[in-house]
């Protein structure tokens, strides 16, 4: 299962994740700490995000690309996958749920630090929890010219074998719009982010994805 979350979130050998990430500066001239950042990570509503990937793989010729949405809400997270081909993962409370509707692949699960790292550090975000990111990865946050950047490292041995950091990135007045996962064995996922919509009216979408993710059927 650790194969399969990796590779769909984009990070880890075959797991790989967003959340909100909606990072805004006080001021143009403002320094930033992390605690003003995951401050205003905090969904109030369901955020919709647009995404890009691009997976550089040494053991292909060209980059893999894939796109779809996330819709962050209070509490969690989904990401659905439309190219180039329809799966779905989410992040609830302390679950891990995937499907592949191709495959007929479903999972549910515990989120463990141990294989869940990527899906621990977006929860984190999120929910702007400072307290579980901190429990779970070593923490470098810089201000750069106008913008800023979070680095989080895996701390626990087993994960750190498989990845080597998350780098999260945005513009100054802006939402994050880049997250960057590099892996041991050298491989780059990197996701390009531009959200499209908010509201209560994304309620109903959401709860038709946990429910499909969810469905026995």
């Amino acid at each position: 299962m650790f194969k399969i979350i990796n590779q769909f979130f984009g990070g880890i050998g075959n797991f790989k994740m967003l959340g909100l990430l909606m990072f805004f500066c006080q001021t143009v001239y403002a320094q930033e700490t992390l605690s003003s950042v995951l401050a205003r990570m905090k969904p109030q509503t369901v955020v919709k995000i647009h995404y890009r990937e691009t997976r550089y793989l040494e053991l292909l010729d060209k980059p893999w690309k894939g796109s779809g949405y996330f819709y962050v809400f209070p509490g969690g997270m989904i990401k659905e996958q439309w190219y180039p081909q329809r799966q779905i993962m989410a992040v609830k409370a302390n679950k891990l749920y995937y499907f592949d509707p191709f495959a007929d692949v479903r999972y549910q699960g515990e989120m463990e630090g141990d294989t869940g790292g990527q899906a621990i550090a977006f929860k984190g975000l999120m929910a702007g929890d400072e307290e579980l990111l901190q429990k779970f990865f070593q923490i470098d946050f810089y201000n750069r010219n106008k913008s800023w950047v979070l680095t989080l490292v895996p701390k626990q041995p087993r994960l750190a074998e498989q990845l080597s950091r998350v780098v999260i990135s945005g513009a100054i007045n802006q939402s994050a719009n880049k997250i960057e996962i590099f892996l041991t064995d050298g491989d780059r996922h990197v996701m390009q982010l531009e959200a499209t919509e908010r509201g209560d009216q994304l309620n109903h979408k959401v709860e038709q994805l946990l429910t499909e993710l969810q469905s026995k059927n």
